[in-house]
């Protein structure tokens, strides 16, 4: 009996072998490129046949569009807009050239300029340079300056040589009534010893003068003619 078992047992397994392969052969193959699964799918291998092209496809196209769109994207916003900017830089300096050319423009001060002579007789011994004042009328003593006051404004200029004469220009650094003021424009040599009243000097041929706000009043020369 054990024998007859044996028998039929490897009858069965040889049946098995034979039977079981030709059964799976009638199972469609998968195309090339693509494996079967357990569940007997075909799915396309990785790297290989279409499935690899369409993914070196997707990656050139997602290269170029990605390429070519971020430096189209970046040439454009980064050229024009650096442009752009570059132009507006441009125009800054040129309006920052205007503004110097405005800087250059004096603006009208209340004052008045001419030229200082010194007449012959004067003895210049020691001067070292012109000082010209304007004082207003109360502070006047026998129509010269009272020291013991200040003058509205101070400038002075450097000695002229010999039959020249000296340019000053004076400015009031407050503001004057709207109607104008008067002063009297004074001349003094200055020998550097602090105290120039007694000095030779001069006054203004005319007078006062009416020293208007904001103008500047021209051609007020004087003449150092009194010892």
């Amino acid at each position: 009996m054990r024998a007859r078992f044996l028998v039929i047992g490897g009858l069965f397994a040889t049946l098995s072998v034979l039977v079981f392969p030709a059964l799976s052969g009638c199972t469609k193959p998968c195309d090339t490129g693509f494996g079967k699964t357990a569940d007997g799918e075909c799915l396309p291998l990785a790297g290989t046949g279409d499935g690899g092209a369409t993914g070196t496809d997707t990656a050139t196209n997602g290269d170029a569009g990605g390429g070519d769109a971020g430096t189209d994207a970046g040439t454009d916003a980064g050229g024009d807009a650096g442009g752009d900017a570059g132009t507006g830089g441009d125009a800054g300096g040129d309006a920052g050239t205007g503004g110097d050319a405005g800087t250059g423009t004096k603006p009208e001060l209340a004052g008045f300029t001419g030229q200082v002579t010194i007449a012959s007789s004067i003895d210049t011994t020691g001067a070292t340079q012109i000082v010209v004042e304007a004082w207003a009328p109360e502070f006047l003593i026998k129509g010269w300056p009272d020291p013991t006051h200040m003058p509205a404004s101070i400038a002075v200029a450097d000695m002229p040589a010999d039959g020249t004469a000296a340019s000053y220009e004076l400015y009031f650094d407050f503001d004057l009534i709207k109607g104008g003021q008067p002063f009297y424009p004074f001349a003094f040599i200055d020998t550097g010893d602090g105290d120039y009243y007694d000095n030779p000097r001069g006054v203004y041929a005319s007078g006062d003068i009416t020293v208007m706000p904001l103008h500047t009043t021209t051609g007020i020369d004087i003449v150092i003619d009194t010892q």
